[in-house]
């Protein structure tokens, strides 16, 4: 797993496990015969009262609609990582870059969540007993950040990470503004005044209009690169 290259706010913290580059990367890195290969937005929004309401309107609208939307500490610890590994696995098996993940891997995950106090701020939605959407939001810890002399973090580098699928049969009834709301809500509830939406692929309009209806603003831009190797 690796993470694109920022094309801006060169100067900002940007989220947890998004790569902070210096401008001159890119003209190292296309001197190197690199091409562009993919581009992404990253999505923020500061938290105000009105957003808080949209997103427990959200949460209220799918759970009228019969889905549960819970937190991975209120799902047993036994179905955590299967339920999440499956939704995960088949919401991003068209989407550019993925690389499917294990159980175990998430097991482990989680567990370095749990540790963590994260659980609260990852989501499973259920149809049923049917897991058809996950979420992975765990907040940042500020303090593994390297500052230069004199430089102090600002309230709104103090962010988050979101990564979010949703199976097929339940796109399109509002379990991503479900899952992303309830998140949302977590991390306000814990004193976030600015949240991330996190990278999403150019194309992925989707996502793009989810993001945006949760009540996110792009700012920033990533690309990745691509490198094609032929014999001489």
């Amino acid at each position: 797993f690796d993470t694109p290259f920022a094309i801006d706010t060169y100067g900002v913290l940007p989220p947890h496990m998004l790569r902070q580059n210096p401008a001159y990367y890119h003209a190292l890195i296309k001197r190197a015969g690199f091409e562009t290969e993919q581009g992404y937005v990253d999505y923020q929004l500061d938290v105000t009262d009105a957003l808080q309401r949209r997103w427990q309107s959200a949460l209220d609208a799918a759970r009228a609609a019969g889905y549960q939307i819970l937190p991975l500490t209120d799902v047993p610890k036994e179905r955590r990582a299967r339920d999440f590994t499956l939704t995960v696995n088949e919401s991003y098996a068209t989407h550019w870059g993925w690389s499917p993940f294990s159980e175990e891997e998430f097991s482990g995950l989680f567990e370095s969540l749990e540790a963590a106090g994260s659980l609260e701020t990852s989501i499973l939605a259920y149809e049923g007993d049917e897991p058809v959407g996950g979420l992975l939001g765990p907040p940042d810890d500020p303090g593994e950040a390297l500052l230069a002399p004199g430089r102090e973090l600002a309230a709104d580098e103090r962010l988050n990470m979101v990564g979010i699928g949703v199976r097929e049969r339940a796109r399109g009834r509002g379990v991503s503004y479900a899952m992303g709301g309830l998140c949302f809500l977590q991390l306000a509830h814990r004193g976030h005044t600015r949240i991330a939406y996190t990278l999403v692929l150019d194309d992925n309009w989707g996502s793009r209009r989810t993001g945006e209806g949760l009540g996110c603003d792009l700012c920033g831009n990533y690309v990745a690169y691509r490198r094609e190797f032929r014999k001489a």
